[in-house]
């Protein structure tokens, strides 16, 4: 089932606020995620997502067998990525 179209007039969009107005735009987490590599984080830890997502599938669907072998591949990816994380951390912030 294809997602619906979203409709350009913005007729539906009367009532609401956008979302810039709604957040501060000063605020530290906002120039946070200016400064953060975003590109290196989806390349670096991607694969935990989909392996995640496969495991909930999996059990979801009473498929027990695969939903092991998923969060297997998940553990050992957290294995990983958590010493990447406080490689991470250590490294100086860009000002």
């Amino acid at each position: 089932m294809r997602p619906r179209e979203i409709c350009a007039t913005g007729a539906a969009d009367l009532f609401r606020s956008r979302l810039d107005q709604i957040i501060d735009m000063r605020h530290a987490l906002v120039k946070l995620s200016g400064v953060i590599d975003w590109r290196f984080l989806e390349e670096r830890f991607g694969a935990a997502y989909t392996d995640l997502i496969a495991h909930q599938r999996y059990a979801h669907a009473k498929q027990f067998k695969r939903a092991n072998k998923a969060l297997k591949a998940l553990r050992t990816l957290l294995g990983r990525v958590i010493p990447a994380i406080d490689d991470l951390q250590r490294r100086p912030m860009l000002k």
